[in-house]
């Protein structure tokens, strides 16, 4: 699946499948942080992002120029690892044991 790919059904069961979301206070460095996002993700709503990836140190490595932004004492940012054999976006999904980084 091509991350510029602007489609809701997935099409890869192989990789972990992410939600990476975010909440940030400063208004310059949420598009800063939206920038950088959005290069190795999807983005599904204004800060939600889908990706796949092969496994969570990974995706916390690509993403760590976006985690080092965060302010802890003012942001919020969270990646849920997306489980069961869910294969659509639009389709409930079941999210355990989310990666937050405050």
């Amino acid at each position: 699946m091509s991350l510029r790919q602007r489609t809701f059904f997935l099409t890869s069961a192989s990789d972990d499948r992410f939600i990476v979301c975010y909440d940030i206070a400063d208004p310059k460095r949420l598009q800063n942080i939206a920038a950088r996002i959005e290069k190795i993700c999807m983005r599904i709503q204004r800060s939600v992002y889908y990706t796949e990836w092969n496994n969570i140190a990974s995706l916390q490595k690509a993403l760590s120029p976006a985690i080092d932004r965060i302010d802890p004492k003012s942001d919020d940012f969270r990646i849920y690892k997306i489980s069961g054999k869910t294969y659509a976006l639009h389709s409930a999904i079941d999210i355990d044991k989310p990666y937050i980084f405050i």
